[in-house]
C-alpha cells in the first residue's frame, strides 16, 4: 500500500490518548498506530467544534490548553487522522504552551 501524507501536518485523534497535532512520520493501518514528530497534545480547545475544525481553521488561544512540542510521539489507538490546511497548521503551531 502506498504511504500517503507522510511528512504532512495532521491532527490525530487517539481513543485513549486524546488529540495530537504534528507531522505524520509513519502510520500503520493494521495496528492503528501513528508516529508524529514535533507533536503537541491539545487537551482542550475553543473556537472549533471538532478535530476537523482544528485541522481546517486552528483554534482560539483563549480557552485552549496545548502542551509544549515533543520530538516524537507514538499514538497507538488512532481513530482519526485529519490533514491540516495551511491556516489551521499555522494557528495550531503558534499556540503558546498552557501554563497552570
Amino acid at each position: 500500500m502506498k504511504k500517503i501524507g507522510l511528512g504532512e501536518t495532521v491532527v490525530v485523534r487517539d481513543s485513549e490518548a486524546g488529540v495530537h497535532f504534528g507531522t505524520l512520520n509513519d502510520y500503520d493501518v493494521a495496528n492503528t498506530t501513528a508516529i508524529l514528530t514535533d507533536a503537541r497534545r491539545i487537551w482542550q480547545w475553543a473556537g472549533a467544534l471538532s478535530v476537523h475544525g482544528l485541522a481546517a481553521y486552528g483554534c482560539d488561544e483563549k480557552g485552549t490548553k496545548c502542551d509544549n512540542p515533543v520530538p516524537r510521539v507514538v499514538s497507538t489507538h488512532v481513530v482519526e487522522i485529519v490533514w491540516t490546511t495551511k491556516e489551521g497548521a499555522k494557528k495550531l503551531a503558534a499556540l503558546p504552551p498552557w501554563k497552570s
